[in-house]
Parts: structure tokens; C-alpha cells; sequence
């Protein structure tokens, strides 16, 4: 009886001919060039948003090799600031890491390992799917594959270089499902073990590829005949990596969540009031994400407060949302019976996007196109099913070439490549607003102009520009318009606390003093625990010659994030002028804790021991600094 149910599962998963194999690894190869030349135009671009939390400004990635057990004990953003995080995703920062070792700050081998997993992803996904519908014309994965090569919804995590998260989660997620199959095909335990070893990879790449664990069976149950006990059997296998994964998280970050607060200016649904608002504004968010997966004209790195004003269910979008997610389930539940492949697809969706939905729980954002980047392969499975059906594209295998196919499905072919080619057009002009973060927020303003937090961010970028402006005049210029978007971000949230901050270094630029501390204690009145806003005051007082009130506020900045390298270098000075040496020293050394290349901490560091008398354990530091910028050598 197990030989016969052997054989029944290898007939209805494994190709007929050797041939068809080979034809398949030549297409996936194919793919993954082509995914590959959309994104090729990224390689050359920066760095940009969450790009330096976890790898430019991350002291802990920036040791490299020597940074990677500290990674693995450690939260996600530790290297980077100083409050407790939910986030664990130790594999992707080795990955950079060992990039920062290799060659440190080179964001082209950065972009380079983001482009070319992406490109193996998309021939994976093609693999996969011609496993799963082994009886099925090989359009169907073909097309599905190419419309997620090309899809600009995409960009944000191709073109994001810490978006590896995703794209490692879903490569390895995908590579567990093929190796599956091949122990399917074979019954070798060896497939099964690897195919739950490297599900592991795909979680300690990313949390959210846990909810594989429900795609396992899900696959099992539409695309086999195994019995359900047998579907349960080999299910519960891939709990272990993911009961294990949960485990150590649980050690490092505490509990499951996003455990730290989350302010509606990240999130937009927090600016609602109570459950039922909440849920509207989550409703009008799911909304966009559907019209953005059909339509993507309109995207953007954020849409926070008050792009999309708070609304009510008295408001028809989030109505017409909750209709068609619910007409999707109950389609998808109705014919999951029939192993129907539009019911797969939609549930395939709805399983991977549930938990970053906002609905079940709240997450770190109100919207953001890298949280559908999985769950569109089930969308695309749907979307490319319906458009078979209205073509009336013959689903079955065929021994035509694919030449003959989309010749004889000519109506078909020329609607499917008009969208590639709109998709391709958009994809590959994204990839160039994601140069730089400034080039993104100057772009992205126009789509999302009440975004508060986007104006902010914007202004910080405007400010740089100034800052690396040699001409006095333009850099003034550079100045005004980053404070222009300050006001335009205070106009739309009054109590904008970083904004107002950020006011105040403004008017210290711009010698406007006692305006810049009226800003800095705004910022305070807003948030009292602002690091930045003391430290801030804290240059306007050492520069008045009013050492008490400096000391006490920064002081105050380093208590409220002791990796605040600016606060503990003034600090020091703080001391040092004081003829404190010994607390200056202390400060300096924990500096350098988290930048040890910076030149001019090495530099007070060796100056603070050979003002305290002890020249020899200062002379290492001030030859480093005297290394690390010429014009230190001669002070």
C-alpha cells in the first residue's frame, strides 16, 4: 500500500521527460537574468533610510566579523541605538556584516548581494511553480514570474539595501518548498532535513517567515494527494525551526510584539480614536495596498500622519475595502474544496499578509510596499489565474512551444506585455529615486505632501546639502528650505517635537541663538526625554562660556541614550575644561566604544591622558587621530 501511495504522489508531481527540466532550468535562468537587468540601475546608488541604522551608522555591523556574536545576542537596531527593540533578524545583518569586512562602505557590493538574491528568487519562484503545476502550461508560472520580476511595488525592497530581510525570507522560504518537493519525489529524508534546515534561514532572516508554516500544508493539501494525516505529519516538521527561532527571540527582544511604542506619526491608524476608527483607518490602508498591486502609479516611501486623514466607517473606502477582502475570503474558502488555484493564491495572500496587516496586530508602520513583497507572489497567482480566464487561456499542459502558445493566445500575450512593459518603465525609474534618501524625499513629497514625518525627513536631507556647501550664500538657501519643510511638518502635527529640534539647529546655524534654545526647550515640552534637543542646548551653552548649565544638559542626553556619541564627546570636553580629566576620559572611551574611527575623539581621548600627566597611554590615541586626519598632527 505505501509503494502505490509513493508512486501516486511521484506521478502527480514529477515531470514525464527529462526534457521539460531542462527547458524549465534554462527559462529560470532566463528570469533571473531579466530580474536581474531591471535592477541593474540600483547598483550604484547609496544608502538610504533604515540603510544606516542597521549598517552606516551601526557600530556593531561596522566591526564586521568581530561584530557577528554580538549580532546574534543581540536585537536587531543594538548597534544603533539604545532602547529595547522587538526586531531579531541576526542572519541579514551577519550577511552585511561580513559585506562591511570584505570591503567596508561599499554600497555597490551591498546593492550587488540585494540584486542578485533577488534574481535568484525570481528563478526559484518560477522552479516552484512549475513543481506545483507539473500539468499545467508553463505560461501560467511564467507569467506569474515575470509580473513579479517586474512589478514596482517591488523597488522599495530591491532597491533598499536592509530589505535583504525580505528578500533572504522569501528565497529561503522558497528553496524549503522546492527541496520539500524533491523529498516528495524521492522519500530520501535528506531533502526533508534540508528543506526544514533551510526554512531555519528564512526565519532568522526575517520573523515574518513564520507564517510558512501555515503555507506548508496549505501547498501539501492543493497540490498533492497526500492524505491529511500524512499533510499534518510532515506540517508540524517545520514548527520545530520556527518554535526554536520563537524561542530565542523570546531570550533576546522578550515578548512577541512589536514591543516598543509606536508613535502615529509612523503608524497613522494610532491618530484614530478607539477600536472601530482604528479599524477603519487600518481598512482605508488595505485599500491602497490592493490599488497599488493592480495599479502602481502612486507609490511612495511613506503615507504616515496626515497624508491620509483620519476617517470613520462613515467613510466609503474602508466599507468598500472590507467588502472585497471578504468576497476574496469567502471565495477562497467556498472553492478550497476544488483545490481551485485562484482560492490557493488568495489564501496564500491573505495568510502571509495577515500578520503585517495592522488588523491582528499593530506594527511599526501604517503602510509600506516591502509588507506585500510575499504576500504578492499569492496575489499574482490569483490576478494571473483571473486574466487566464478572461482570455480563456487554455490551463492545461501543452506540447507546443512557448513561441506557438502566446502566438495562438495572441490577445492575451499583447495585454500581458503592454503591462510589463508599464511595470518595467515605472520599476526601472523607481530604482533611480531610490539613489539617495534625498533624491527619494524630494520625489516622494509630491506624491505624500501632508506626511508630516515626511517633510521632516526631508528637511534633514536639505540640511546636509547645506552643510556640504562650501558657498555661503547657497548654503543659506540649503538652510531655508529645510526650515520651510520644519514649519510645513509643524503646521500639520503642532507637537512635533523632533521638528521643532531640528528648528533650533536652524537658528544656531543662522547665529539666531536664544531663538534656537526657544525651539530646543519647545522640543523638550513636547518630549522630555529628547537626547538630542539637550545635547543641542548643551553646544549653545559650552559656546556662552556657561560650563554648569552644559554639564547638566549633557549629562541629562547621555542618561537618556548612552550611545550618544555627540553628547558623551561634548561632555568629555565638558569635563576636560573643568580639569576633570578623569571623567573626561571616561566619556571619550565609551565615545569610542561606538565610533573607535572617529579622529577627533581619538584625539581628546590622547589629549585628556597627556593633560592628566600620562602622555604614554595617551600617545596611541592622538597617533591615531594624527592617522586618521592630517590636520590633527600638528596640534
Amino acid at each position: 500500500m505505501s509503494k502505490k501511495k509513493k508512486s501516486k504522489v511521484k506521478q502527480e508531481i514529477r515531470p514525464k521527460s527529462s526534457k521539460p527540466i531542462y527547458n524549465n532550468l534554462l527559462i529560470a535562468v532566463i528570469l533571473g537574468v531579466f530580474a536581474f537587468l531591471i535592477y541593474s540601475n540600483t547598483l550604484g546608488n547609496g544608502y538610504v533610510l533604515d540603510d544606516y541604522s542597521a549598517i552606516k551608522d551601526n557600530y556593531v555591523t561596522k566591526q564586521g566579523l568581530e561584530g557577528i556574536p554580538t549580532i546574534w545576542k543581540e536585537h536587531y537596531r543594538f548597534g544603533f541605538w539604545n532602547s529595547q527593540a522587538s526586531l531579531y533578524r541576526p542572519l541579514t545583518l551577519t550577511i552585511f556584516a561580513v559585506i562591511w569586512e570584505i570591503s567596508p562602505d561599499n554600497t555597490f557590493l551591498y546593492h550587488l548581494v540585494n540584486v542578485l538574491f533577488f534574481a535568484f528568487t525570481a528563478s526559484l519562484l518560477f522552479l516552484v511553480l512549475r513543481k506545483l503545476l507539473p500539468n499545467k502550461t508553463i505560461l501560467f508560472p511564467l507569467v506569474v514570474t515575470a509580473l513579479f520580476v517586474v512589478h514596482p511595488i517591488h523597488v522599495e525592497v530591491v532597491a533598499n539595501i536592509k530589505s535583504l530581510d525580505e528578500i533572504l525570507a522569501l528565497f529561503f522560504s522558497l528553496k524549503a518548498i522546492y527541496l520539500l518537493w524533491k523529498y516528495l519525489n524521492t522519500r530520501k529524508h535528506i531533502w526533508l532535513i534540508s528543506s526544514i534546515s533551510v526554512y531555519g534561514l528564512a526565519l532568522f532572516s526575517k520573523e515574518s517567515a513564520v507564517v510558512f508554516i501555515f503555507i506548508f500544508p496549505l501547498i501539501l493539501y492543493f497540490f498533492t494527494k497526500e492524505k491529511m494525516v500524512g499533510i499534518l505529519k510532515i506540517s508540524i516538521l517545520y514548527v520545530l525551526p520556527a518554535a526554536l527561532f520563537m524561542y530565542i527571540r523570546s531570550q533576546i527582544v522578550g515578548s512577541v510584539g512589536v514591543g516598543d511604542s509606536i508613535s502615529f506619526l509612523d503608524n497613522a491608524i494610532f491618530a484614530a480614536d478607539g477600536f472601530m476608527n482604528q479599524m477603519a483607518m487600518t481598512f482605508v490602508f488595505l485599500g491602497k495596498y490592493l490599488l497599488n498591486l493592480i495599479a502602481p502609479y502612486q507609490l511612495g516611501s511613506d503615507f504616515g500622519y496626515n497624508q491620509i486623514p483620519v476617517t470613520t466607517w462613515a467613510d466609503w473606502r474602508p466599507i468598500l475595502t472590507l467588502i472585497l477582502y471578504t468576497l476574496a475570503g469567502v471565495f477562497a474558502l467556498w472553492k478550497i474544496k476544488d483545490k481551485h488555484m485562484a482560492s490557493f493564491g488568495i489564501l496564500f495572500f491573505l495568510i502571509t499578509f495577515a500578520p503585517l496587516s495592522n488588523v491582528f496586530i499593530k506594527i511599526g508602520t501604517s503602510y509600506g510596499d516591502r509588507i506585500v513583497y510575499i504576500p504578492s507572489v499569492g496575489f499574482l497567482i490569483a490576478f494571473v489565474y483571473g486574466l487566464f480566464k478572461i482570455f480563456k487561456i487554455d490551463m492545461e499542459k501543452s506540447a507546443l512551444q512557448i513561441p506557438k502558445l502566446l502566438q495562438r493566445n495572441k490577445y492575451a500575450t499583447l495585454f500581458i506585455l503592454v503591462v510589463m512593459m508599464a511595470f518595467s518603465t515605472k520599476t526601472i525609474s523607481r530604482n533611480q529615486v531610490w539613489d539617495t534618501s534625498y533624491s527619494l524625499y524630494k520625489e516622494d513629497i509630491k506624491i505624500a505632501p501632508n506626511s508630516a514625518k515626511l517633510r521632516y525627513h526631508y528637511s534633514l536631507e536639505l540640511s546636509k546639502k547645506g552643510l556640504d556647501e562650501t558657498d555661503q550664500q547657497k548654503k543659506r538657501a540649503w538652510f531655508d528650505q529645510a526650515k520651510n519643510q520644519l514649519e510645513k511638518a509643524v503646521e500639520i502635527y503642532p507637537e512635533y517635537h523632533d521638528a521643532y529640534a531640528q528648528l533650533g539647529l536652524y537658528y544656531y546655524r543662522v547665529q539666531q541663538k536664544d531663538k534656537a534654545l526657544e525651539m530646543y526647550n519647545k522640543s523638550i515640552e513636547h518630549k522630555p526625554n529628547s537626547p538630542k534637543a539637550y545635547s543641542n542646548m548643551g553646544i549653545i551653552y559650552f559656546e556662552r562660556g556657561d560650563v554648569v548649565n552644559a554639564q547638566r544638559v549633557y549629562e541629562k542626553a547621555v542618561q537618556l541614550d548612552p550611545k550618544y556619541v555627540d553628547a558623551r564627546r561634548n561632555l568629555g570636553s565638558v569635563y576636560a575644561r573643568k580639569g576633570e580629566f578623569d571623567k573626561a576620559i571616561q566619556q571619550f572611551s565609551e565615545a569610542l566604544k561606538y565610533e573607535p574611527n572617529d579622529a577627533t575623539i581619538n584625539f581628546y581621548l590622547g589629549s585628556s591622558y597627556k593633560d592628566s600627566g600620562n602622555l604614554a597611554k595617551g600617545q596611541p590615541y592622538l597617533d591615531k587621530a594624527c592617522r586618521l586626519d592630517q590636520k590633527l598632527c600638528k596640534k
